[in-house]
């Protein structure tokens, strides 16, 4: 739509019939065929950062340092909303704003560190100092009791209009949080940073919601564990976990990276896991608790890792040792059994091969309908674990290597 090169700000009505765009000036679009059939300039109000409409659709709140609310039909201001010791600078700019149908609650949550509330027209304003330094995210609830701010520290912290007091707070890990909202019934707050992925969090007390296990990509390393009780897998998704590999069930999140995590290993006592990839470093954790017991830097992107005979993680060079022809594309892994006599080798070919080494002929095979990015054999050898591009960890029997149905699957999304 028309209005220049940049708008600040968007917003839907909640029946997804009107889209607002705000800048220069505000532009509101019909939500089926992109059409404008509004537009106002804004004067003395310069520039919006931040736009919502009621819940009926009537009204429209418009924020920079403060707010003002108009009716969406004839653009006429009903109501304004303007910080009585006002912090003017880019940072006092509105981050989120609420108004109510009857434009009695308006709200705005100010960059400065600062809410604004008006509950009733005459009403005077309520200040809030929710932060010590900048907000770099915020959102307020849909129904307009709470609202949650993260500011320079990295803390989100969570408030309630009515007693005016923080009710929450917590600290998601990872490079700060970019972006923050509440679900319909403002019951749980999704936050998303610098990690790479979405947390939810109860908003009622700050406890993270657990997502469902399982890998949300790729998986692209296996190890087993000394004894074959436990499986460890890593993926493109950032974490490594740890998995029964008897009841196929995740035990635990061992690790969250912000990039792909590329290997992982177990210690020869099955005590500690490492584990590297894209950020370029070896982190060994507590292979119980997955608390870090020490991260070396590395100059490049970690492939494999070793744990050598003095106990240490280091990372080594990541070569596939060679198998014969019959892969149609790259073979991503490969292990010697039999003391050497076979090897299995997997690719993304979506086969996981069986080879005579003596002879060179292929002796069992396995389709696993999917790219293969990693495998590892069981310590006795009795089974062959798998990760697929699909997020998949899957064992089979080595005996059974023809067979193309999987004996067991630890995660299937």
């Amino acid at each position: 739509p028309e209005g220049g090169s940049l708008h600040c700000a968007a917003t839907w009505s909640r029946d997804g019939s009107r889209l607002a765009l705000g800048a220069a000036k505000t532009l509101l679009v019909d939500g089926r065929d992109g059409r404008v059939v509004s537009r106002w300039e804004h004067g003395v109000i310069g520039v919006t950062w931040a736009l919502a409409f009621s819940p009926d659709g009537a009204l429209l709140a418009e924020g920079d340092y403060g707010v003002r609310v108009l009716d969406a039909a004839t653009a006429k201001v009903v109501a304004e909303l303007r910080d009585p010791t006002p912090r003017m600078s880019f940072n006092a700019l509105a981050c989120a704003v609420f108004v109510s149908d009857d434009a009695t609650v308006v709200e705005a949550i100010l960059g400065s560190g600062v809410a604004l509330r008006r509950d009733g027209h005459a009403a005077p304003i309520r200040r809030i100092e929710v932060a010590t330094g900048d907000i770099g995210a915020s959102a307020i609830a849909p129904d307009g009791a709470t609202f949650a701010v993260t500011g320079s520290d990295g803390l989100v912290r969570v408030f309630d209009w009515a007693r005016s007091i923080e009710i929450a707070r917590f600290a998601p890990a990872g490079v700060g949080v970019h972006a923050i909202a509440f679900s319909p019934d403002a019951r749980i707050i999704a936050t998303g940073g610098g990690e790479g992925r979405v947390r939810l969090w109860n908003a009622a007390d700050g406890v993270e919601i657990e997502p469902a296990p399982g890998h949300a990509g790729p998986v692209l390393a296996i190890a087993t564990s000394p004894d074959g009780v436990h499986v460890a897998t890593a993926g493109r998704d950032g974490s490594v976990r740890r998995w029964n590999a008897r009841t196929a069930r995740e035990e635990r999140v061992l690790l969250r990276e912000i990039g792909p995590v590329h290997a992982v290993a177990f210690s020869s006592d099955g005590l500690l896991v490492a584990a590297g990839g894209w950020e370029r470093k070896v982190t060994v954790l507590d292979a119980g608790t997955g608390q870090a017991r020490s991260i070396s830097q590395t100059p490049e992107d970690v492939r494999a890792i070793r744990f050598g005979a003095d106990g240490v993680a280091r990372a080594v060079a990541a070569s596939v040792p060679a198998c014969p022809p019959g892969h149609t594309d790259r073979v991503t892994s490969s292990s010697p059994v039999d003391g050497g006599r076979f090897l299995i080798s997997a690719s993304w070919d979506g086969s996981i091969r069986l080879w005579n080494v003596a002879s060179g002929l292929e002796t069992g095979r396995i389709d696993a309908g999917t790219e293969v990015n990693a495998l590892a054999v069981s310590p006795d050898e009795s089974i062959v674990w798998a990760g697929l591009s699909d997020g998949t960890t899957v064992g089979w029997p080595i005996a059974a290597l023809s067979v193309p149905r999987p004996a067991e699957t630890v995660d299937r999304k």
